[in-house]
């Protein structure tokens, strides 16, 4: 059983990229998808991530995300086979027992995407919660640098993504990585995955 945790900022394709990736990858292997915010919503079926965590706030919904996670990774099976891809939320960097968890079971990728791109992206639906609605341009650059470090910091392995690049081309990206990943029966050291891009 090999185990996939693709982190990154909000909006940087982790549920996309990872359902594409996986449905590449089932000709040769068998492969799980699963995003955590469906593993979430399991445990809160009467209402929203977004109501839960205005409601409960931040520390609750970390403590639930951790739980929620734990819960599915403890149903696997050491010998079973199946190769396994998990995306995370935004906010995953943040949660200590959480990427502690994700250490202890598998191999962490981080999808890098350039600030300019992801907050261009996020606007398009209006100024979210999380950021300033007097400075969205100037709160988003806080969060960019400080999760972008911390990623950078808890991965071992991260892929550049860029809005030139389509959902399928991205995907194709990521399967090809992963299916290098699979294959290796040498320890993984730490690399970048810029220099493989198409």
């Amino acid at each position: 059983m090999q185990i996939f945790f693709l982190v990154g900022i909000k909006h940087s394709g982790k549920s996309n990229l990872g359902s594409y990736a996986a449905h590449l990858l089932k000709s040769d292997h068998t492969v799980e998808f699963v995003d955590t915010d469906d593993l979430v919503k399991i445990k809160i079926p009467r209402m929203t991530i977004r109501e839960y965590y205005q409601r409960e706030g931040k520390e609750a919904f970390k403590n639930l995300e951790f739980s929620a996670l734990k819960a599915y990774l403890e149903t696997l099976l050491h010998d079973d086979p199946t190769i396994h891809i998990i995306a995370t939320g935004g906010g995953a960097s943040d949660n200590n027992q959480l990427v502690t968890l994700m250490k202890s079971f598998g191999t962490i990728i981080y999808l890098n995407v350039p600030q300019e791109t992801l907050f261009s992206r996020i606007m398009k639906g209006g100024v979210p919660p999380f950021l300033s609605e007097d400075d969205p341009e100037g709160s988003f650059k806080r969060l960019y640098t400080h999760r972008d470090d911390r990623y950078r910091q808890i991965s071992n392995y991260m892929i550049r993504l860029y809005d030139c690049q389509t959902v399928p081309e991205n995907g194709k990206l990521l399967a090809n990585f992963l299916r290098n990943l699979i294959r290796s029966e040498e320890p993984c050291q730490e690399i970048s995955l810029e220099n493989q891009s198409p």
